[in-house]
């Protein structure tokens, strides 16, 4: 196949339909294909198909919707907690460290509530695309059950007064965290293929 340039593209983004609409010109690369075939006359003419670009813009455009309101109501609200704290220590001038904002494990519940969201919501989809579902479940079930594992062996040892490196699990669960966030946003969107 032919490299297109520039100007291929603009002929070909004049033919299409949907050029001018403000959803083609951001998907572009994954909406239009370029064909070109010899015309009867020698001359090389550029035909263009569109390679299940509507499914894949209303499929994305569906799946922002779930994604954002599980993020402005689940993630932050969780979050907002070690926020406030921070906030507070700010206000009266105390040094925030990372060990009294996260060294208790405290964002190793919140990383279960995501993971454990994310499973919920591949286990209520259908069949499609079920190696992904399986693959990113399976992720979600494993940060579910080290958070859990973790959470309660930080728990023991501040109870027994054991010491234990409260930097270290202050940086793997903000670690988690972080991970457990994209992979239920990855349940979420993968959970729309029904």
């Amino acid at each position: 196949m032919p490299k297109v340039g520039l100007h291929d593209l603009m002929l070909i983004e004049r033919r299409n339909p949907l050029g001018d609409s403000l959803v083609s010109k951001f998907l572009r690369p994954c909406q239009f294909r370029a064909l070109f075939r010899s015309t009867p006359r020698g001359h090389s003419g550029a035909e263009v198909r569109v390679c299940g670009g509507r499914q894949q813009i209303s499929h994305a455009i569906t799946m922002l919707a779930p994604i954002s309101r599980w993020f402005f109501f689940t993630v932050i609200p969780a979050v907002m907690p070690i926020v406030w704290l921070f906030s507070k220590l700010r206000a009266r001038r105390l040094h925030p460290d990372m060990d009294v904002l996260l060294g208790k494990g405290e964002l190793f519940l919140a990383c279960s509530a995501f993971a454990a969201f994310g499973i919920g919501e591949i286990l209520a989809s259908g069949k499609r695309r079920r190696l992904a579902k399986y693959i990113v479940g399976g992720c979600c079930l494993i940060v579910l059950m080290i958070a859990i594992d973790d959470y309660g062996d930080i728990g023991l040892m501040v109870q027994t007064g054991v010491c234990y490196d409260i930097t270290y699990e202050a940086v793997k669960s903000l670690a988690m965290c972080v991970f457990s966030i994209l992979c239920g946003a990855m349940c979420i969107a993968l959970a729309g293929y029904k």
